[in-house]
């Protein structure tokens, strides 16, 4: 098989989001002999980057509504991606094209109209909680009621016409056939789930002092991109109060966005001098020598992150958000995120070394059996087949 997995994603996100489940996939489904090429924004000719800058100014000057605009420029920026992939595929021979949002996908059926390529078939990932129309406007993409319905109308038409539906977890695919209307869920929608790079192999902790800590710091551990759907201000403002109490405290963020309100909140709260916010290609150091994970996230239909955290034997809390009770099981302590419940059990963990080493049990014992990247490959290929 030729594969072209296609995604509208940076580099930034390829350091945190998506391309840290789908990079080993595509290295696993290239060891077992097919062609596999991943996509990005970033691999856009200028010639496609001015093309797509010239529909930002069109839409730009265009009567809409501010938030219509918005979801006008990400419409284009995915289904200009989808139909270069297309292009693509039908100029280099590719058999499948597997796109990682609908948005996507509907640049994919542009493109195979157009187009007319034969033998190929495509499918998409919804990596989002729901349909990927809410985890947008969760995102922060504003959206009217009646722009809202038409993006879901529009969704579910383009899901129709996909030869497979993925999701990484059962409560994922639930809710978007909730969110889309759909009474049962159709034969072509598919779970399959994301498998750590590295699970199970960062036990070997790096010299503290190289990530500015020392031995005597209580190092709480988050990791994500740097946006409000994370709720990173809710832990700031936690660990904050608490540092009163424990004065080791600090807080490690990893991740890429706009920080600028993160220390704007701890320069108000005096905290400033125990926050730090990084972004690392190398992550498994934090991993290993971290004292605890917390994920404060609103929504999130996996946790790839967690899934890291928890390969790494770290002390897991994490908010019960969309699919993180499927992914973390009885591997993490979960928690109705909000500022009491955190402070609790952040508190708890700080206070109690039995309570640590549980924890520490509990997330080895969950990844012990989790499916490996080559198990991930093979689901993959039996879809595509």
């Amino acid at each position: 098989m030729r594969i072209l997995h296609v995604t509208r994603e940076g580099q930034s996100d390829q350091r945190y989001g998506l391309g840290k489940s789908l990079q080993p996939i595509v290295q696993a489904l290239t060891l077992n002999g097919h062609t596999t090429t991943y996509l990005t924004r970033d691999d856009l000719n200028q010639s496609q980057k001015d093309n797509f800058q010239r529909w930002v100014k069109i839409i730009a000057g265009s009567f809409f509504s501010q938030s219509l605009k918005g979801v006008m420029r990400a419409l284009v920026e995915r289904i200009q991606m989808g139909y270069v992939s297309m292009a693509l595929a039908v100029k280099d021979g590719y058999t499948h094209v597997h796109a990682h949002d609908p948005w996507i996908g509907l640049g994919v059926l542009f493109g195979k109209w157009r187009l007319k390529p034969q033998n190929l078939r495509w499918g998409i990932t919804q990596h989002g909680f729901g349909s990927y129309a809410a985890a947008t406007l969760e995102d922060g993409l504003t959206q009217s009621k009646s722009v809202h319905k038409a993006l879901i109308y529009l969704e579910k038409w383009i899901l129709s016409k996909a030869s497979w539906v993925v999701s990484p977890t059962h409560l994922a695919l639930q809710a978007l056939a909730q969110d889309l209307s759909v009474t049962k869920i159709p034969q072509h929608w598919q779970v399959v789930p994301h498998s750590s790079p590295g699970l199970g192999q960062l036990s070997t902790p790096t010299n503290r002092s190289q990530l500015g800590w020392t031995d005597q710091d209580f190092v709480v551990l988050a990791v994500g991109r740097i946006v409000p759907l994370k709720q990173f201000d809710l832990l700031v403002r936690v660990c904050s109060s608490l540092s009163k109490k424990y004065p080791n405290l600090k807080l490690q963020i990893l991740g890429d966005g706009d920080t600028a309100y993160l220390w704007t909140i701890a320069q108000n709260l005096e905290f400033a001098d125990r926050l730090s916010v990084t972004s690392a290609d190398n992550i498994e150091g934090y991993y290993a020598s971290a004292n605890i994970y917390v994920s404060t996230s609103r929504s999130e239909s996996f946790g790839m992150a967690n899934l890291e955290a928890l390969g790494a034997g770290l002390p897991c809390v994490l908010s019960a958000a969309g699919g993180v009770s499927e992914v973390a099981g009885s591997g993490a302590w979960l928690i109705d995120c909000n500022q009491e419940s955190l402070s609790a059990a952040i508190a708890a963990l700080i206070e109690s070394e039995s309570l640590r080493k549980f924890w520490r049990q509990q997330a080895l014992e969950r990844v012990s059996g989790w499916p490996s990247i080559a198990d991930v490959a093979s689901k993959y290929e039996t879809i595509y087949r």
